[in-house]
């Protein structure tokens, strides 16, 4: 357990966790514990020992620097002890396992397996965690090392290499290990798939990638396609850059050199397990994930566009036959073998180098790729591995594809390389090791080995081989597809009574094997055996080959049974048909001895007999003892005829050898009467020997009723046999005779009269046929010949009637007769089938006849499909016979607007195919039925062809409509977010269905409703927040139908303003629609698009709201143009519009807005709100207020400003002077509205009435008589408020505020002092003027103090005294 989590940790956690585990499972072993292991694992530790075959000594030493290099070494110190274990395993008795509680129980299920058994140095290894317990566990290495006897010089020779090699693969410095050379091979594969720890930092994060932080994963399962990378069971690879790997740099032209060297020395050792396996012709996958150093993902990072990906196939340092110089220098590159019609042949060299290609992508273009010169085909054609390289920067991965096809031949015994290298610095692994293995086997490049082009014989056992290969040449590595071999073996015979008959033989998977004579078996290995691809084949037959007839052997190798025809024929040398299918090979059966009572002989002399005095003629032939025509000539046949009425044997026969296995016998007749032939071939006579036929001194008069349809041998016809269209007809009529003795006799003169005329099938009416008297024309008399052209009149394939009558002598038809069997049945069958009347039928008028007027649909269940009718020439529907063998294959390609073209593939059932994929099967009379699949929908246009030609309506172009709307997977467009208050805004709906197609009809039926987020203060009526729905109607449905659309509308109750929100829609009939919406309210509100679909619930009908914007792909879309809440619904922002005159309002919580007092700081407030009462209390907005005195129209400027600490706008103004005012508060030169005591009340403010201030002592001025007066001599006089003693003293006080505002209310308090006995009294008269009083007794100087407010009275300031604060 502790070794496995070892293995797999991929970062600091994953090691600490392990070493966790390890230091416990390393502390349960106690030496009680390993002696009770050892002695219960000594029995299959000897069974392992007897069986190994290397002996090892391990020596370890490690040097570490720093935490981070320890944890670097133990890694590679458990790789390098696990080989040590494994060796000396082999050979140490004592096993030790680490798996805790149950340890004997665990050494014992070790050893059992003699593969992994694990020593002490393993443990320990596994147990260090730290540079203590590495130097502890390598101790103890070395010491189970110690019991491991020493290597021979041999094996210490290959150790040495060994060492130099592992260093330079692992690129970790101070590991040092002595393996044997075998076992270092093995580890350089296992090298390969563990990952290097190139980071052991805790902080790392997902910001950047380097090439030690990728990740290769092999192609999607979901990914029908394209057939992915083959990883090898067990090895998926994590790839990571190693350190430096031979001190050098690690790019592209540094570190990678010793590597590659040694790997490529590594790939001429005997084959191992590759990195890679790919089949020739199938779409190769390779995925590198990029991944930071804690394994977490790369983000999506546009920068990967600036990443640069190289990929080489091959060797890039050998070119053009040799490796001149550089690191392969001296390494020859790989010997091919021509062939005129197959690939190359690469030849198995030890240390060669295969081709390469070279694609390069650089800031997300392709570089072309780069070829240097394989081999060139003998076709001229140019091989190519269609290598690719595609930078997907937003999921963070790179993807080379690649197909190998000519390029690069299956070669079992050799590894290609593929070099993956990220901005100039391989990949851990790279290059990898690939094997290409042979793609599909492919019938037409498929073949029989030399036998059977051989002569074979009839009743042995034929034996032939066939060699499977796939498109591009390679031989197959296995022969367990028997069952998918087809072998039909045909011969067209005619049997001794002169019918035809075709001889067939055939494996039991062949259609209508029930029908074949004898069967061929095919013969594989099972899957696990590695073949060249070899099969045999046998059958046994009886039947011969005839002079110029063998057998046709239809040999097809069938991947599925509804593709099994004549394009999947095999190699044929001899060529192949107009349309490129190799015709069926010719198979040589030759008979056996030539067998005397098997011979046979023909001839209407030998069995009827004829006239005297004509020469007669009749054919012997030489046949085995299974009745086979022997096909040559030799044979000795005696002929004896004995006369009639005692003359003996006749004199002057002939036999002539025709050295075809036919003899031609002449013979010349002289007396009337039955005649005695005897044909002897030795000693034995022939097949119905002796014959009698009769000859004759007249030849008798015509009998309809005894004349006959004959074939070329005279034997008569029970039917006409079937033509084709456009052939002539010629049909053999042998006229007959009564005579007076015995049977009718064929007639041997003409001049009779023969009718014949064809009716029925395709004809209005009957046709006449020309009827020539061969004894006319100088062939056989009494054999008349019933011709027509086919072309002029019988074009239509169909059945017809063809009526013969005969008559003796000269006569009209209307006295003759229907000669034996008229009339006759003629059937006319179609010719080759021709693409200039061949038609997609229901492509002609799609409209109507597309699955039944509905078209096709993206999605459907069911394929969508078309059929196509053979027709030959005239016009006729094809049908395919499979002993004909005229079936004629239509290739169909189907190409979209959007570029999306359609995968050819075979299968027996079309409703399996997938998406993007098209087949083709045969349904019956001529039609083929094209199945498809879609998910796009699109106009498609359908090339379909028949050996390259274009059938009547191709190209067509149909559309495939989308499915039905799917409401989730619609879309929006255009203002999906909101905008100003009061305006109307456009958003699109896009109507698609669940494949994101989109929908080119109206008439759908949806909801909309706009809710707003924002509620309303102020009393009133309607919707509170606002509400606005809509429902698209169906088009039979009118406005009767919709209780659910509404206007949302809210009514102050103040002044009955009202506020609305609102939906429209238009239905464009296109798909799309027009959504108008429009919002009074500011703030959010949230809009709801949904489709209330009825579904069947468990006991009741349930509705299901549908959203759009719901799935995945749509979403991403409509998130460009709006932001969608948790509920699915969009979330629109309204925003409000500028502050208007009209609808902002001035208030205040004092009489700012009437009465102030002079010099007094005013403040008011201005509410902001637009045209639809939205409040506006955001800062920004200019407001300006101003006051006019009424008297003197004196000017006073005011100013507002946005206060943030109260979050709104705040008026202030001051005016120094009473009086009435007019005060203008204004937005761009419009004034506002005031609210007033309640009301609202219009601006200006007129008046506003500034009273004055508070008094001011400062202000206020003393009337007082006075006088200018000296006090003393000497003195200069000055002016002084005057009294007379004993009389009381008046004076005149006039209060003012701070601006000289005079006061013209009471109340004051004045004190009136003139010393500390003298006090004065005043009078108010409340108009702001006073009246002082007081007396003094005593002549003298005083000081008047008057104060009012606490203030002294400053006025006037002539006679004021500042320091005493009076007046003297």
């Amino acid at each position: 357990t502790a070794a496995t989590a070892a293995k797999h940790a991929i970062n600091v956690r994953g090691i600490a966790r392990a070493l966790t585990d390890a230091n416990q499972a390393a502390a349960d072993v106690t030496p009680a514990v390993l002696n009770g292991a050892a002695a219960e694992a000594g029995p299959e530790a000897t069974v392992a020992e007897t069986d190994g075959v290397v002996l090892a000594r391990a020596v370890v030493r490690v040097t570490v620097d720093d935490a981070v290099a320890a944890a670097t070494a133990a890694a590679a110190a458990v790789e390098v002890a696990h080989a040590a274990a494994v060796v000396a395993a082999t050979v140490w008795r004592q096993t030790v396992v680490v798996q805790g509680n149950d340890a004997r129980a665990g050494a014992v299920a070790v050893a059992n397996t003699a593969t992994t058994g694990v020593t002490t140095a393993q443990v320990a290894v596994i147990a260090a965690d730290n540079v203590a317990k590495v130097a502890a566990a390598l101790v103890l290495a070395n010491a189970a090392a110690a019991a491991v006897p020493p290597l021979t010089a041999a094996e210490t020779a290959a150790t040495t290499q060994m060492i130099t090699a592992k260093a330079l693969l692992r690129g970790t410095a101070g590991i040092c290990v002595n393996v044997p050379a075998d076992y270092v091979y093995a580890a350089v594969r296992r090298r390969r798939s563990r990952a290097l720890l190139s980071d052991m930092s805790d902080s790392f994060t997902p910001e950047t990638v380097t090439p030690d932080e990728a990740h290769h994963e092999d192609a999607e399962p979901w990914d029908h396609a394209a057939a992915h990378v083959t990883p090898i069971p067990g090895r998926r690879h994590t790839l990571a850059v190693a350190e430096d790997e031979d001190g050098g740099g690690g790019g592209a032209n540094g570190g990678g050199g010793a590597r590659r060297k040694l790997l490529q020395a590594a790939l001429t050792m005997p084959a191992e397990t590759p990195d890679l396996e790919v089949a020739a012709g199938v779409p190769a996958e390779l995925r590198i994930a990029l991944r930071d150093g804690l394994g977490n993902p790369q983000a999506p990072n546009p920068l990967r566009r600036l990443d640069q990906v190289t990929v080489r196939f091959g060797e890039s340092t050998c070119l053009n036959g040799t490796c001149p110089s550089g690191i392969m220098s001296g390494q020859p590159a790989c010997g091919w073998k021509a062939r005129d019609r197959l690939l190359p042949l690469l030849l198995p060299s030890p240390g060669c180098v295969p081709v390469f290609s070279n694609s390069v992508l650089v800031g997300g273009t392709r570089v072309a790729p780069v070829y240097p010169a394989p081999p060139v085909l003998s076709n001229g054609t140019t091989p190519g591995l269609s290598l690719a390289v595609l930078n997907d920067f937003a999921a963070g991965t790179f993807t080379v594809t690649f197909t190998v096809d000519r390029q690069l031949p299956a070669a079992p015994d050799h590894f290609y390389l593929l070099e993956v290298l990220l901005n100039n610095q391989h990949l851990a692994g790279s290059p990898f090791a690939v094997r290409v293995v042979p793609g599909p086997v492919s019938g037409a490049m498929s073949e029989p080995d030399a036998r059977a082009s051989q002569e074979m014989a009839v009743d042995t056992d034929v034996v032939f081989g066939y060699l499977a290969r796939d498109r591009y040449g390679n031989a197959r590595q296995d022969s367990a597809e028997a069952d998918k071999i087809q072998v039909d073996l045909r011969i067209y015979k005619r049997s001794v009574t002169g019918m035809g008959m075709t001889i067939r033989g055939c494996t039991s998977n062949a259609p209508g094997s029930g029908q074949c004579g004898f069967e061929v078996k095919v013969v594989g290995e099972p899957a696990s055996k590695v073949t060249a691809g070899n099969y045999t084949m046998s059958f046994k037959t009886l039947t011969a080959s005839s002079f110029g007839n063998d057998y046709d052997m239809r040999l097809r190798f069938c991947a599925t049974a509804a593709y099994c025809d004549n394009r999947n024929n095999a190699f044929n040398p001899v060529g192949a048909d107009s349309a490129g299918r190799f015709l069926p090979i010719k198979v040589k059966m030759s008979p056996g001895p030539t067998s005397a009572v098997d011979c046979t002989a023909e001839g209407l002399d030998l069995l009827e007999g004829g006239l005297v005095d004509q020469v007669g003629t009749f054919t012997i032939v030489a046949r085995d003892k299974h009745r086979n025509r022997r096909t040559g000539g030799g044979e000795t046949f005696e002929v004896l005829i004995y006369q009639p009425q005692g003359q003996g044997l006749m004199r002057g026969v002939s036999i002539r050898d025709l050295d075809d296995g036919a003899y031609q016998v002449t013979l010349s007749p002289k007396f009337a009467g039955l005649h005695s032939i005897i044909i002897l071939l030795g000693p034995v006579p022939i097949a119905g020997s002796p014959f009698s036929p009769e000859f004759r001194a007249e030849d008798g008069k015509l009998i309809p009723k005894r004349t006959r349809v004959v074939n070329d041998l005279g034997v008569e016809l029970a039917s006409i046999p079937a033509i084709t269209a456009g052939e002539k007809i010629n049909v053999d009529v042998r006229s007959y005779a009564e005579v007076t003795m015995g049977f009718p006799k064929s007639k041997r003169t003409g001049g009779d009269t023969v009718f014949a005329t064809v009716s029925g099938g395709g004809l209005s009416e009957a046709v006449a046929l020309e009827v020539v008297d061969g004894a006319e024309v100088g062939s056989s008399g009494g054999l008349y010949s019933v011709r027509a052209d086919a072309l002029g009149q019988l074009q239509r394939a169909g059945k017809y009637t063809i009526s013969i009558k005969a008559c003796s002598g000269v006569c009209i038809k209307s006295v003759a007769s229907d000669v034996k069997g008229s009339p006759f049945a003629l059937v006319i069958q179609p010719a080759e089938t021709v693409p200039d009347t061949s038609r997609a039928l229901e492509l002609t008028d799609y409209l109507t006849q597309v699955n039944g007027g509905a078209g096709w649909r993206a999605g459907s269940t069911a394929p969508m499909q078309f059929r196509v009718q053979a027709r030959d020439r005239f016009g006729n529907n094809q049908e395919y016979t499979y002993l004909k063998d005229n079936f004629n294959s239509f290739d169909v390609r189907i190409i979209g607007d959007l570029g999306d073209r359609m995968t050819p593939v075979q299968t027996d059932d079309p409703n399996s195919i997938l998406p993007g994929q098209v087949t083709t099967s045969y349904d019956a009379f001529g039609v083929h039925t094209v199945s498809f699949r879609t998910n796009r929908a699109q106009n498609y246009t359908f090339e379909i062809t028949l050996n390259g030609v274009p059938i009547a309506n191709s190209p067509a172009t149909v559309p495939v409509s989308p499915a039905d709307i799917d409401f989730e997977n619609s879309i929006i467009a255009l203002n999906g977010r909101g905008g100003k208050v009061g305006l109307t805004h456009t958003m699109v709906l896009y109507a698609r269905d669940r494949f994101g197609n989109e929908i080119q009809n109206g008439g759908h039926e949806f909801r909309m409703k706009m809710l707003s987020e924002s509620q309303f203060l102020e009393q009133g009526s309607g919707d509170n927040p606002l509400n606005a729905q809509v429902k698209v109607l169906l088009k039979s449905q009118t406005s009767a139908d919709d209780t659910f659309s509404k206007t949302g509308l809210f009514r102050y109750a103040f002044d009955g303003k009202t506020v609305e929100n609102g939906i429209t829609v238009t239905d464009l009939n296109s798909g799309m629609y027009i959504v108008n919406y429009i919002s009074q309210r500011a703030g959010k509100a949230t809009l709801s698009v949904f489709l209330e679909q009825r579904v069947d619930a468990v006991n009741n009908v349930a509705t299901v709201s549908r959203k759009v914007c719901v799935s995945a792909s749509a979403r991403a879309l409509c998130e460009t143009v709006g932001t969608f809440d948790a509920n699915g619904d969009i979330t629109l922002n309204f925003e409000s519009l500028e502050p208007d005159a009209e609808e902002t309002l001035v208030e205040s919580v004092t009489s700012s807005l009437t009465k102030v007092s002079a010099g007094a700081d005013s403040q008011f407030s201005v509410l902001p709100y637009d045209a639809y009462r939205n409040p506006l209390n955001i800062a920004g907005f200019t407001f300006t207020v101003s006051l006019t005195n009424k008297l003197d129209s004196r000017r006073v400027l005011g100013s507002v400003i946005y206060d943030t600490r109260l979050s709104a706008y705040v008026g202030r103004y001051q005016v120094k002077y009473a009086g009435n005012w007019t005060m203008f508060v204004r937005r761009v030169g419009k004034d506002l509205v005031a609210s007033i005591n309640g009301e609202r009340v219009k601006t200006p403010f007129d008046p506003l009435i500034v009273v004055p201030g508070p008094t001011t002592g400062a202000q206020t001025l003393i009337t007082h008589p006075n006088r200018t007066i000296a006090l003393a001599a000497g003195q200069p006089p000055v002016a002084r408020f005057v009294a007379v003693a004993g009389e009381t003293q008046f004076f005149t006080m006039t209060t003012n505020d701070a601006y000289l505002n005079r006061r013209t209310t009471g109340g004051e308090k004045f004190v009136i002092s003139l010393g500390l006995l003298d006090q004065g009294t005043f009078t108010d008269y409340n108009n702001g003027t006073y009246q002082g009083q007081y007396r003094l007794l005593i002549a003298g100087s005083y000081a008047l103090s008057v104060t009012v407010a606490e203030m002294p009275v400053e006025l006037p300031a002539s006679l004021y005294d500042p320091t005493t604060q009076s007046f003297p």
